[in-house]
């Protein structure tokens, strides 16, 4: 029998997305939610930046401020005329980073420099505070608190800075640098992003990959031509010292380095190819695969080098990362990821992309969180918290490349941020 003309079939209501639903308890939930996680990043980081920051002026040695120790004896040797490559057998930066290094390194005594060091990581890590605020797209006050917290709460920082490793300005001057030279055409702000730039070189094991970014920039290629001939006059400085040609003194470098990436990668380092390939018995392959992960992203980064730059410097983060040896301390450069992550949770065109971005947000922050699993938890607890956090990474590099074909185009604006709400 057929139904009453009068009595049409009630067409039942269309399910809510799963996205919107989230959203919608996210909506609800947010305030709270994230005044608790800024809280407990808050303690996490008082509690970590206060034991490394003891460490850093009034640890003795040998593990007080053990890197900048290190570099202080490298750099006054180099420039006292020795071959700091053939009788330091730590001495695994170029002589350009020695060269940057010198007016604070050089001529001081370390109690002194300790001190200058502390001050300037201070300053920058004020700076990155307020940077990472702006850049996430944090609306809510909330949503600020929360990126400001996120350099301060990671075992990172905290590890760098009691080590006085050069991780710390060297993120900032990315950060600072990298945004500039893709959207910039006006003369003094393209050259102090280069001098921003160069100063990030002081460690290329973490900023070299970058440079993709600088040297296939849309609006030409100046800034990386001067960033090179700048590179290149620092590298010839200490041979106006040196017994040796700067040619030569550059050949000991890459000797020494290699063997010093080897030990590192063997019983310091973690989620690096370098590690792997140790672990796999194929330290021999550590070079070769260190320049495909970085022709790959040579490659990757042409062909997107219209895209957001923040999508462009996620993936030079994960690649410079993952390329070659690495201690915690340079995990720092997941804050660039993370910073893409906060941006595309706020501003993605879809509920879906949105939620995911949200998510991995909170799942890299977990894997970052002072003091880390890394060197807290025992065997093997310490090796499932590694393998967890790369897991995690890679799924954050996966998502972000699949953002970067949705992407705005270098040379549109940036989304504007709204101003603080309650």
């Amino acid at each position: 029998m057929s139904a009453p003309d009068d009595q049409s079939p009630r067409s039942s209501p269309s399910p809510v997305p799963f996205a919107a639903r989230t959203l919608a308890w996210w909506g609800r939930r947010s305030s709270a939610v994230l005044s608790w996680a800024a809280a407990l990043m808050a303690l996490a980081a008082l509690g970590w930046l206060s034991y490394q920051t003891w460490r850093l002026l009034w640890q003795p040695p040998p593990w007080g401020a053990i890197d900048l120790r290190q570099r202080w004896n490298e750099t006054r040797a180099l420039f006292e005329g020795r071959a700091v490559y053939r009788v330091i057998g730590t001495a695994s930066y170029p002589p350009a980073s020695m060269t940057m290094l010198w007016p604070l390194l050089g001529w001081l005594r370390f109690r002194t420099v300790r001190w200058l060091w502390a001050l300037l990581t201070a300053g920058t890590l004020i700076w990155m505070i307020r940077a990472v605020a702006r850049d996430s797209g944090a609306t809510t006050r909330a949503e600020r608190r929360l990126a400001m917290l996120l350099p301060l709460g990671m075992y990172a920082t905290g590890a760098a800075t009691g080590n006085a490793q050069l991780t710390v300005p060297v993120v900032a001057c990315l950060l600072a640098s990298l945004p500039v030279l893709l959207r910039e055409n006006r003369a003094l702000q393209l050259a102090l992003a280069v001098l921003c730039f160069v100063g990030a070189l002081v460690k290329p094991s973490l900023a070299a990959p970058f440079f993709w970014i600088v040297l296939f920039r849309p609006k030409g290629p100046l800034p990386a031509i001067a960033i090179v001939a700048i590179y290149l006059g620092l590298t010839a400085v200490p041979g106006l010292v040196q017994p040796m040609s700067p040619v030569q003194l550059s050949h000991d470098f890459l000797v020494r380095t290699e063997g010093n990436s080897a030990w590192g990668a063997a019983h310091q380092g973690h989620a690096n190819l370098h590690t792997w390939f140790g672990a796999a018995g194929r330290p021999a392959w550590d070079t070769a695969g260190s320049l495909v992960v970085l022709g790959l992203l040579g490659v990757w980064t042409w062909r997107h080098r219209r895209a957001d730059p923040w999508l462009l410097m996620s993936a030079a983060a994960f690649a410079a990362r993952l390329w070659t040896y690495h201690g915690w301390y340079d995990d720092l450069l997941m804050l660039i990821p993370m910073i893409a992550l906060f941006r595309l949770a706020k501003q993605s065109a879809t509920d879906r992309q949105k939620v995911w971005a949200g998510s991995l947000l909170a799942a890299m922050v977990c894997s970052t969180v002072a003091p880390g699993g890394l060197y807290l938890l025992p065997p093997p607890w310490n090796k499932a918290y590694v393998a967890a956090q790369v897991a995690v990474w890679l799924t954050a590099c996966v998502f972000l490349l699949r953002a970067t074909k949705r992407s705005p185009a270098a040379d549109e604006p940036l989304l504007a941020s709204s101003a603080p709400q309650q």
